[in-house]
């Protein structure tokens, strides 16, 4: 017990520890190659991002993860409600993204942000899912790959998007 329970705080603790190493180099990179406008909308464009994403949410990670390590018998049930529930929630968030924020904003937003900022909420919703999962299961290996591997992407594409 004592050496699974050090084991997989060593995964998730290697996967925040290089998930956040990769998050750092492309915010100092960006704020190296910004203007104090653009730094402004970005950090403006990823509150928004943040608030919708916890908004996917409400609390239905934490409810599945301990559903899901109690009850094993329906774990394919649970995933799937669970599956489905964020996708609704997704679904809704993305709609009021594409049509009610570029309204209540404070900065005007351009259709093609709008729309990137509801793709950033969808896949980081996903990620969140399969985090539950992969916690669910005492796959901290997998949770850590994931986490290193998500950010490894995003600063791929961040780095493209800087450059032109």
């Amino acid at each position: 017990m004592a050496s699974r329970i050090a084991k997989n705080t060593a995964w998730l603790g290697l996967g925040e520890a290089g998930g956040r190493f990769l998050r750092i180099a492309l915010i100092f990179y960006s704020a190296r190659v910004m203007s104090v406008a653009e730094w402004g909308l970005s950090s403006y464009i990823l509150s928004w991002a943040v608030l919708f994403t916890i908004m996917t949410d409400i609390g239905l990670g934490s409810i599945v993860t301990r559903e899901l390590v109690n009850d094993h018998e329906r774990r394919a049930r649970y995933v799937s409600t669970f599956f489905f529930m964020k996708l609704f929630l997704i679904a809704i968030a993305s709609t009021a993204i594409v049509f009610v924020v570029p309204f209540i904003s404070a900065l005007p937003l351009s259709r093609s942000i709008t729309i990137s900022l509801a793709f950033l909420v969808l896949f980081d919703s996903l990620r969140i899912m399969a985090s539950v999962v992969n916690k669910s299961r005492e796959t901290m290996h997998l949770e850590a790959l994931m986490n290193i591997v998500t950010q490894a992407v995003i600063l791929g594409i961040g780095l493209v998007v800087l450059m032109y």
